[in-house]
């Protein structure tokens, strides 16, 4: 979702970048624990990054849908346009302290 949002000029590409560099080091982390068989349980947090990506997704494809079928002008109300990119703040915050708090909690992994 965030990088056809960043394709459409949306999202800026840094955004994505970190939002993809925390997946796929979470991925990293699941699958080192795995090989020490132990299971890194999901995290509430983690839950409330995945809801936000969600609404900001789902938000911004509605909004950009809008603008094409012209039910709304290109430049629409200025709060459209603030609340879109609050939402897109708000993911990429979340996802990064989801990210920094669990490399912190599962640095032992890191260790070994």
């Amino acid at each position: 979702g965030f990088v056809m949002l960043t394709e459409l000029g949306v999202v800026a590409g840094w955004i994505t970048v970190a939002i993809l560099t925390r997946e796929f080091l979470v991925t990293g982390l699941r699958l080192l624990a795995t090989a020490e068989g132990k299971v890194l349980a999901a995290e509430k947090l983690g839950k409330y990054k995945t809801t936000i990506q969600i609404v900001t997704i789902i938000y911004w494809l509605l909004i950009l849908g809008a603008k094409q079928a012209e039910l709304m002008t290109q430049d629409g109300p200025a709060w459209i346009d603030l609340l879109g990119e609050i939402l897109i703040w708000a993911s990429f915050a979340i996802t990064a302290w989801s990210g920094v708090r669990y490399v912190v909690m599962n640095r032992d992994l890191l260790k070994a």
